[in-house]
């Protein structure tokens, strides 16, 4: 009794598939197939963009600072302007260390006397003695008297050079190239060679960093990504000014410090 059942269900199905095709317009019976493009996937480098807040700092900042102590007496530059490095920036009365120069000098050309009689004495003694004329005690006093007058004419010569260089450094130069700031000590500011406030400060601007910040889920993820991909940490950097517009200039990525602010997670 089933199997009947079966083959009039089956012959209900065909009729109605007749049906609906026969309704369908001629068009759509001879449609052709559908067309399927296919692309083909390749690995290829990807770069990563990320759009980050800034602050542009000087690349050298140099305070300067008096090394040896005085009165100023004339300040030779002009505040907010280029200078560049070796320029004089201030000039310190000079007076004493003229005479310090002087003094030193003075006792170089007596050391070298010494030194000159010394020596003298020295080579009489030595011969005294190769003649059997002089003791020998007589000539090692001699030539012990040499050695001395030699270390003291090298001393006097160096406490010249010392004095020449205390000398020179009442004349203040910049230290390097850049924009001068303003000057923090006027004509006839007494300074000193170990005083901690700077006279002014020098900032190099030729070449630039800019300090970003980043959020410490992206600085994570980035780090994983270097370790999974064993990238290296590099690329170039575009500049976007507060007014909206680009720098020509592009900037190449250094380093980054994993330092967090606990305050905001930046």
């Amino acid at each position: 009794m089933k199997r009947p059942r079966l083959l009039a269900s089956t012959s209900l199905l065909a009729g109605a598939f007749l049906a609906v095709a026969a309704t369908l317009p001629a068009s759509a019976q001879d449609a052709p197939p559908p067309v399927v493009s296919t692309v083909i996937v390749k690995e290829a480098p990807f770069t990563l963009t990320a759009r980050l807040p800034g602050r542009i700092k000087a690349s050298t900042i140099a305070e300067v600072r008096p090394q040896v102590s005085g009165i100023i007496s004339e300040r030779l530059f002009e505040e907010g302007r280029a200078v560049t490095k070796g320029e004089p920036l201030y000039k310190i009365e000079d007076d004493t260390y003229s005479a310090a120069v002087a003094a030193a000098k003075a006792s170089v050309e007596e050391a070298e006397a010494n030194y000159e009689l010394a020596v003298r004495e020295a080579e009489r003694a030595e011969e005294l003695f190769a003649t059997r004329a002089g003791s020998a005690q007589k000539r090692d006093s001699a030539v012990a008297a040499r050695s001395a007058a030699n270390a003291g004419l090298q001393m006097a010569k160096a406490k010249l050079q010392s004095a020449e260089i205390d000398l020179d450094r009442t004349t203040i130069t910049a230290p390097i190239s850049g924009i001068i700031g303003l000057s923090q000590a006027t004509t006839g500011s007494l300074v000193g060679a170990q005083q901690t406030g700077a006279l002014t400060t020098i900032r190099a601007i030729d070449t630039v960093y800019v300090d970003v910040t980043q959020s410490a889920n992206d600085l994570l993820d980035r780090a994983a990504d270097l370790k999974n991909n064993k990238e290296s940490l590099s690329g170039h950097a575009t500049l976007l000014l507060p007014n909206g517009v680009t720098y020509p200039e592009t900037g190449e990525l250094r380093a980054a410090e994993p330092q967090v602010e606990p305050t905001t997670g930046w």
